[in-house]
């Protein structure tokens, strides 16, 4: 039976990653030699996976991926091949990437503390033909982390991109309903499911298993904060995913059912804490804490950002109002002067979000029944 080499997005030329590894690594030890990585390329590179090419009715611009070393030449000669099967502008210099360190340095964990981050050329890209055919060339593609980040970039310049190509993918199946439910059981809060749907919908499945790889006791909260605060990014960005049915595909929000979800409010919020629309009866008490303890952690990362950017004068500024949305929270001072203390060496870069989320989720929990938040304020007691 033929090898699956494509889906309606990602097509790859060959299934044989770990021995592409092993070749892509040899090259590395020398610094990419040209004549070496030429040979390596047309040693994995097949055309004929690529014919969905020729029947472009536009023209192919190949936006070679930023190498984050600066060294690695083969998605430049990747897209090299490409254009001489099937004609094509060669496209690079159109991104750089805000780290040097490299993904397959980087722990499971430490993907999600630290996603792949570029920075979109407008210069390059604004020249670029209105009608063209974007086409990303990278020569490995695992999860999808890099290829996911350079299209939002390019999102945020009114560009999409049409086809990710590669010379080598372990994966080409997306994440599925199966998939979303392992994620949410294992993370033990049903609250979250819909900012698990929004952030891996459409995502390669590699994404999840990573995912499932490091979530345990420990490194829970910080998962369920990273959904939170990533699904509240991609739906301002209109690139939140929707489960619309059981057993239905995964796809991206339409403009209408965006609309129609903020109209009536959505099970996880992207503002203060108690802005959720989620009201399931008895439910609701209990996800309305667990909501409320991720979005002080994501209205402090923005904080955090704001922080570091800030001089001198305008950073206690950003620290008091931090504090300003903890004491929102009204609750006991047993657990209210440890999430303080907590929120504050987080918002200058002294805490870690392990321990915020932890110190969060400890204050949420102990309020009574009748203090549970609205609109960011505690409803019927006064402080």
């Amino acid at each position: 039976m033929a090898r699956f080499f494509r889906n309606d997005e990602y097509c790859t030329s060959s299934h044989d990653v770990p021995i592409f590894k092993l070749a892509k690594e040899a090259l590395r030890a020398c610094d990419f030699p040209l004549e070496e990585s030429q040979a390596v390329v047309r040693q994995f590179f097949d055309p004929k996976r690529f014919e969905h090419l020729q029947d472009s009715s536009r023209p192919i611009a190949y936006l070679v991926a930023p190498s984050t070393s600066g060294t690695n030449i083969l998605p430049r000669i990747v897209a090299e091949e490409l254009s001489a099967y099937y004609p094509g502008e060669i496209v690079q210099g159109w991104a750089t990437p805000e780290s040097r360190t490299r993904n397959a340095l980087k722990s499971s964990i430490r993907k999600l503390r630290e996603p792949a981050q570029f920075n979109v050329i407008p210069e390059v890209v604004d020249r670029l033909p209105a009608n063209a055919r974007l086409v990303l060339v990278d020569d490995e593609v695992t999860t999808g982390g890099s290829a996911r980040a350079l299209r939002h970039g390019l999102s945020l310049h009114n560009r999409s991109v049409d086809d990710v190509l590669s010379l080598g993918q372990s994966e080409l199946r997306k994440v599925n309903a199966r998939d979303i439910d392992r994620v949410v059981e294992k993370l033990q809060d049903p609250s979250l499911r819909p900012a698990v749907v929004g952030v891996l919908g459409g995502q390669l499945k590699h994404a999840a298993n990573y995912i499932e790889r490091v979530l345990n006791d420990n490194t829970r909260l910080e998962i369920s904060a990273y959904f939170v605060a990533e699904y509240a990014r991609l739906r301002e960005l209109g690139l939140a995913y929707d489960e619309p049915a059981r057993g239905a595909a995964i796809g991206p929000r339409g403009p209408e059912t965006a609309q129609r979800q903020d109209r009536a409010g959505a099970a996880i919020p992207a503002g203060l804490p108690g802005e959720s629309g989620s009201v399931r009866g008895g439910d609701y008490r209990a996800e309305g804490r667990s909501i409320q303890a991720f979005a002080v952690v994501e209205e402090l990362t923005k904080l955090r950002e704001q922080w570091s950017a800030a001089g001198h004068i305008e950073r206690p500024g950003i620290v008091r109002k931090g504090l300003g949305i903890v004491d929102e929270l009204g609750g006991p001072g047993r657990t209210g002067i440890p999430l303080r203390s907590a929120a504050r060496d987080f918002m200058e870069g002294k805490g870690s979000v392990d321990l915020l989320t932890r110190r969060a989720a400890e204050h949420v929990a102990a309020h009574s029944t009748g203090q549970i938040l609205g609109k960011g304020r505690r409803t019927g007691i006064d402080r």
